[in-house]
């Protein structure tokens, strides 16, 4: 997935990316669908970011395409992690390195009140690290821990979870928030 990177690191340069949906022939180089294209005309020089950068397979083209490949516009993605309650976990910090060090993603963190009460449509993927599905719901009692640090996602917050997965956003899930979003949304998974 080094392309992933490359393209999201032109696009905080201010590129234009686009990422071809069938193969493209140039010149007898055959680049497959799914290559990302950047506006030639845009830069006339290799990013300083990835200047070097041999983790890729990348060609510079010189001329237009034999038979222009449709395409479309390569947004660089936004990734926020749910957190009911406080308490950060191992996969979200393992998870939010990968996505920003290695791929150059947007990440965000948003809590219980951000969720029933935010637009999630800004996202385009949803993850929601391992937390039993009880602790994802309720959170911690105020027995268990300070006020501040109590609640849960609530029938506000899961009500907005399932309408951004309706409206085509993606909702990943670790372990037992599986558990979670299974039960909440009747999946007919056990």
């Amino acid at each position: 997935m080094p392309s992933v990177k490359a393209a999201n690191v032109l696009l905080k340069e201010g590129a234009s990316v686009s990422k071809t949906t069938a193969a493209l022939n140039i010149s007898g180089a055959e680049m497959p669908a799914g290559s990302y294209n950047r506006n030639r005309q845009q830069f006339q020089r290799p990013s300083m970011s990835l200047t070097g950068n041999a983790d890729f397979p990348s060609m510079a083209l010189s001329d237009e395409p034999d038979d222009p490949a449709p395409g479309e516009e390569y947004p660089c993605p936004k990734w926020v992690f749910i957190n009911p309650g406080i308490a950060k976990s191992m996969d979200e910090g393992w998870t939010r390195w990968l996505l920003k060090k290695e791929y150059v993603f947007d990440v965000d963190t948003l809590h219980d009140a951000d969720i029933a009460e935010g637009d999630l449509s800004q996202y385009d993927s949803i993850i929601l690290p391992s937390q039993s599905p009880s602790e994802i719901l309720h959170g911690h009692s105020v027995q268990e821990m300070p006020e501040q640090f109590t609640g849960g996602l609530g029938l506000e917050g899961t009500l907005a979870l399932g309408n951004i997965t309706e409206a085509g956003g993606v909702l990943i899930t670790f372990d037992e928030s599986s558990d979670f979003v299974i039960e909440q949304f009747g999946l007919p998974l056990e």
